[in-house]
């Protein structure tokens, strides 16, 4: 429903562009007419000029998008679909590693105790939420926020995974322990990911399921994060919640999809090289995927370890005689 929805967007955002470009709307009447090759050329033309004569991701995503339309749907001629082949792989954008954003949003964890703020802020929400400090609806909420985020730190998994758990498919107990599950249709690369989860996440989980979650279903549903009607509360939804209660106790800038680096930048500085567990954790199809995108952010950690194995072997050098006075010498 999401991908339907960002297409439709697209679409409608690619037609504006082509009425903004001088065409009569009344001209755009179906999809072929919006992917003659003139036409897509000539509304592309109008975001690539708004950017500076710049492309973009989005820009490079919307040209291929258009492509797929015009070969799949409206069976444009192959000689136009090569075209528009040429045009894509001109406005593709050239990205190693971690965004210029990301990268900048990941340096605060360089400092030992923004981690620590992080790592406990579970826990310190939950403390509030023990104590009374919050009234009636506002306390679930904040218990619900405070599993969320734990889940993130030690299964850091995407948003809208995150949201979708469902407690009889997706929470499995077994003998004591309590296991996070999807299944490969319910990922987006359609990787199996399972994570066994730690006592303190587990304490967390069975305090919300026991105390809270009660309070916040509306009608029957099994999702760990119900939300209107008995749905699951939506991914924007609880994505948004999530970066606005962490910026407010940490002045932290966190998405729940930074939360994936941050695991990745946490276990690197102290293991680095460990690419294949961050892999297995994310999910990758492909280890290049994996450093591809973290080979460069382990870089000031590795250096660091480098140094310590160096120096480690360093022979301390012996120290200067120290100079004899004209009494020593007598």
């Amino acid at each position: 429903p999401s991908t339907l929805a960002t297409r439709e967007y697209q679409l409608r955002a690619f037609a504006s562009a082509v009425v903004h470009r001088g065409r009569d709307p009344h001209t755009l009447l179906s999809l072929p007419d919006l992917v003659s090759f003139d036409t897509y050329n000539e509304g592309l033309r109008f975001f690539y000029e708004r950017r500076g004569k710049q492309t973009s991701t989005s820009i490079h995503d919307m040209a291929s998008m258009l492509k797929g339309v015009a070969k799949h749907w409206a069976k444009m001629p192959e000689a136009d679909l090569t075209k528009m082949a040429t045009v894509v792989k001109r406005l593709a954008v050239s990205q190693e590693g971690l965004t210029r954003k990301n990268r900048d949003r990941l340096r605060p964890f360089d400092d030992p105790e923004k981690v620590e703020v992080l790592l406990g802020l579970s826990a310190r929400l939950r403390d509030e939420v023990d104590r009374g400090l919050l009234p009636g609806k506002r306390a679930h909420v904040r218990a619900g926020l405070a599993l969320a985020i734990e889940l993130l730190l030690v299964a850091p998994v995407r948003r809208k995974n995150l949201a979708s758990i469902d407690i009889g498919k997706n929470l499995m107990k077994v003998g004591g322990r309590w296991h996070l599950v999807f299944d490969d249709r319910e990922v987006k690369n359609s990787q199996v990911l399972e994570f066994i989860l730690p006592a303190r996440t587990v304490s967390l989980l069975e305090w919300y399921l026991r105390e809270h979650r009660p309070e916040l279903v509306m009608g029957e549903t099994s999702a760990l994060f119900p939300g209107h009607a008995g749905q699951t509360k939506r991914g924007n939804t609880l994505g948004t919640q999530i970066t606005d209660i962490v910026h407010r106790y940490t002045g932290l800038t966190i998405n729940p999809h930074l939360f994936r680096h941050i695991a990745a930048k946490l276990y690197l500085d102290v293991r680095p090289g460990g690419y294949e567990v961050v892999r297995r954790v994310l999910g990758h199809k492909k280890m290049a995927t994996t450093t591809g995108f973290y080979s460069g952010a382990e870089s000031a950690a590795a250096a660091l370890h480098f140094d310590e194995v160096i120096l480690g072997r360093l022979t301390p050098q012996p120290a200067a005689p120290a100079r004899r006075t004209k009494e020593a010498r007598r």
